[in-house]
């Protein structure tokens, strides 16, 4: 036999003895399958996904999740809320309407015709008052998903889908102290745009939003600082307002607002902005030089400095649960108004060089705190507490401090 016909030899069986592997032994959620049904299922893992394309259709959305006049409030992207969200967030809010019992219950919509893939519950244990809640994940064709957090129940036709054995159940810890527990179960159920998934909020306690992720590999890659942190789909998070026809983005565009329910007027961009990074400048978003994971979300050990996604004139501090170590408390954002030049308050993206620089920013408690930090080189920070509320002239050197990477 010739080496060529050798090598299709090997590249013709190695699918088929993945698929043997996979039917005689499933994973959980297939068990209960027929043989050819895990045929199916192991066929399109191994070949590929078989869904149709977007094409260049960008109105893949029809119907608001929730409906306009039930929203109070949509918090656009890149929102940071410690100490669960240190890094700008990937999604979405979309508000409640809020009564003297906290959010009201409301229905969650398909926002299109879609297959809806994954469900995972959490007990969000880390909450000051835990809950029960799902994360739908969904599919509107081979390049474009998304996601709702927080939904708090169920439609009849997804709690039949969802049941043990699960897929993976996971521990996950954002620095409280109090573990959440995840249980996720692979799903293949088509709804229609319109039809009722779950509900949401539901009184004192509860979630006040729905989160709204969308991902979309037809977009241009983001310029970031250290791609291999950022798992592919994840460079193509998109702005979830913009897929919907112009009279329904308009509503939306029109509800952008914050968590105290106000309306607020954004300047571009708009809709927020997730990726910030800023490569060769102290901009963007860092991770402990002590932590061992390979990608960004470990949130204990994360560290933000970015731009307001309210009021992008403002410069953000957002500090993992690590800063704690340093005498600066994570529960809060921390925010200036950047300057363009000097050593003081200087704009992230213009620090470029290995000069100590001072920061003083408040938090909304009214809380002042003086931080200086140091470009080392393009993936290396140092950042301290001079246990202050002023930086006073200079020069300054770091006695309490932390190491950051890219």
């Amino acid at each position: 036999m010739k080496l060529w016909q050798k090598i299709g030899v090997v590249i013709i069986a190695i699918p088929l003895l993945l698929i043997l592997i996979g039917i005689l032994f499933p994973k959980p959620s297939d068990k209960s399958k027929s043989i050819s049904q895990r045929i199916t299922s192991l066929f399109s893992r191994v070949s590929g996904s078989s869904e149709p394309s977007c094409g260049t259709n960008m109105q893949l959305l029809s119907y608001s999740p929730i409906n306009l006049n039930e929203i109070s409030t949509v918090v656009p992207l890149g929102n940071i809320s410690p100490p669960g969200h240190i890094l700008p967030t990937t999604h979405m809010y979309y508000r409640y309407i809020h009564t003297g019992q906290g959010s009201k219950l409301t229905n969650i919509y398909a926002p299109a015709d879609m297959t809806i893939t994954k469900i995972t519950l959490s007990d969000n244990g880390s909450a000051m008052v835990p809950f029960d809640s799902y994360k739908i994940e969904f599919s509107l064709c081979r390049e474009v998903k998304g996601y709702f957090i927080l939904v708090t129940t169920l439609s009849d036709k997804l709690k039949t889908a969802f049941h043990e054995p699960y897929d993976r159940v996971q521990t996950s810890n954002v620095g409280t102290g109090k573990p959440d527990h995840n249980y996720e179960k692979e799903v293949s159920v088509k709804v229609s745009s319109g039809e009722i998934i779950g509900t949401g909020g539901g009184g004192p306690n509860m979630p006040d939003a729905l989160d709204f992720g969308l991902t979309d590999t037809r977009t241009a890659l983001p310029m970031l600082a250290n791609p291999s942190r950022w798992p592919d789909t994840d460079q193509h998070y998109v702005c979830s307002a913009d897929y919907y026809p112009d009279n329904i983005k308009q509503s939306i565009y029109s509800k952008f607002g914050n968590f105290d329910g106000n309306l607020v007027s954004i300047d571009q961009p708009m809709c927020g902005a997730v990726y910030q990074d800023v490569v060769g400048s102290a901009q963007g978003v860092w991770v402990s030089s002590k932590s061992t994971s390979t990608d960004l979300w470990d949130v204990p050990n994360d560290l933000a400095l970015v731009h307001s996604n309210f009021n992008h004139k403002l410069g953000v501090f957002s500090f993992g649960n690590i800063f704690q170590q340093i005498g600066i408390s994570n529960n809060l954002v921390y925010t200036f108004t950047p300057q363009t030049s000097g050593n003081v308050n200087l704009d992230f993206n213009n620090v470029k060089d290995g000069n100590i620089y001072c920061y003083q920013a408040a938090n909304a408690q009214g809380q002042n705190i003086a931080v200086i930090i140091q470009l080392q080189d393009n993936n290396h920070l140092k950042i301290g507490n001079l246990n202050t509320s002023s930086c006073g002239s200079g020069p300054w050197s770091f006695s309490s401090s932390l190491d950051f990477i890219r």
